[in-house]
């Protein structure tokens, strides 16, 4: 039987970050690609769907959705943003 996909909750100042990085002009494509995965997972879609939407392979999906929910709930030490997408 296939494992469920993982789920992904975000909060509003997480939400609004990734949105801010999809709308900055000088964002990285691959950092740009990795926020709408992972705006596209919170949402409840598929990593199937978000694969095809995205024209990326559903292994690419997977990993970065494992990653976003494997470090969500760590605080960066320095008190500046983590480097998920980086």
């Amino acid at each position: 039987m296939p494992k469920r996909a993982t789920q992904v909750i975000l909060s509003e100042k997480e939400q609004d970050e990734l949105i801010q990085i999809i709308r900055r002009h000088r964002s990285e494509q691959q950092v740009v690609l990795r926020a709408r995965i992972v705006l596209g997972a919170a949402q409840g879609y598929s990593n199937a769907h978000i694969a095809r939407e995205l024209d990326v392979n559903v292994d690419t999906v997977r990993l970065w959705r494992d990653r976003w929910v494997g470090l969500q709930g760590i605080e960066p030490v320095d008190g500046k943003p983590g480097g998920v997408f980086t």
